[in-house]
């Protein structure tokens, strides 16, 4: 039984648990920057199912095309994870042409579609096969018409996209921003894009602030970087009184060349052992939040408070 996905150990991900989760088995190859044609040659075996591949990764790694070839050689399909890249349509179409068997498209982003929803394009029958795992169980076996020829002379139970479900109003609101972006592609971005320049101007009136904008290659959109590190005021704090909802933001300050930042005097474990949550301690770029006074509790009113001679009592 075919159960091994292969990938490039450069395009591991945190959602490859959406491979794993149903039953398969990961097998990185190469080098977390470089990946060689025989390292994947070689990585290919009876068991594989499928080739992983995740586009715009940094490094000496093999090309699509060249992943495509290989894979192709030992007769096994190429899955894409396009989520972050598509649209435009012509990194879609240029997955296709390069070989890809499979392209994972996300149904919102770009297209601004429903956040639920999400397009497989490529080969037709690995589409009707994950149209099988959906497969609802109340099909009658007399009724049944399996979506690819020779395959499961009866109706299949439950699988594993079941849960996972798009439902109808999904589909039909995806159809929808996919018909309307291949209309006029671009459209919908120019209120954010003008959004957004209004946003840049505001920040730059704060001369505390660093601002600069830059290209998003992935999702192929302008993108503002507000370093608040000068201003004195800790990333986290600005984000956690923006989510309070009418929370004042802290004042920002001008830059002293000579101000060192306040470490937290209640560091939490990860900041104590070096890890990524909150602001690292002796950052410079930012400054750690202080959190508020710990709240002391009210005594019960039956409480009496400890004589000196208890304790001596409590010693022997």
């Amino acid at each position: 039984m075919r159960h091994e996905v292969v990938v490039a150990l450069a395009h591991l991900d945190p959602y490859d648990n959406a491979v794993t989760s149903v039953g398969a088995r990961l097998v990185p190859v190469g080098y977390p920057s470089s990946c060689h044609a025989d390292e994947l040659d070689r990585a290919i075996g009876p068991a594989t199912a499928a080739v992983l591949f995740r586009p715009g990764r940094p490094g000496n790694l093999l090309p699509l095309a060249d992943t495509c070839e290989i894979a192709h050689r030992h007769g096994v399909p190429v899955i894409v994870d396009g989520a972050l890249h598509v649209p435009p349509v012509d990194r879609l179409t240029g997955f296709l042409a390069a070989g890809a068997d499979l392209v994972a498209v996300s149904g919102g982003k770009g297209l601004r579609g429903p956040q639920a929803s999400g397009l497989l394009c490529g080969r037709a029958d690995l589409i009707a096969a994950v149209a099988l795992h959906h497969q609802d169980m109340d099909e009658r076996s007399a009724t049944w018409r399996p979506p690819a020829r020779g395959r499961r002379p009866d109706p299949p139970r439950h699988g594993v996209g079941r849960p996972m479900k798009v439902g109808r109003e999904q589909v039909m609101g995806l159809l929808a921003a996919v018909e309307r972006y291949l209309a006029e592609p671009g459209r919908d971005e120019e209120p954010g894009i003008a959004e957004l320049a209004v946003a840049e101007a505001a920040l730059r009136a704060v001369p505390a602030l660093d601002v600069r904008r830059e290209h998003e290659p992935a999702l192929d959109v302008p993108v503002l970087h507000v370093h608040v590190g000068r201003a004195g005021v800790a990333v986290d704090d600005v984000v956690h009184r923006l989510a309070d909802g009418g929370g004042e933001i802290p004042r920002l300050r001008r830059h002293r060349p000579t101000q060192r930042p306040q470490a937290d005097p209640w560091p939490t474990q990860r900041q104590r052992s070096g890890g990524s949550e909150g602001a690292p301690v002796g950052d410079p770029g930012q400054m750690l939040p202080i959190p508020p006074a710990r709240p002391t509790r009210a005594p019960h009113p039956d409480h009496q408070p400890r004589r000196l001679h208890h304790r001596r009592d409590l010693r022997g």
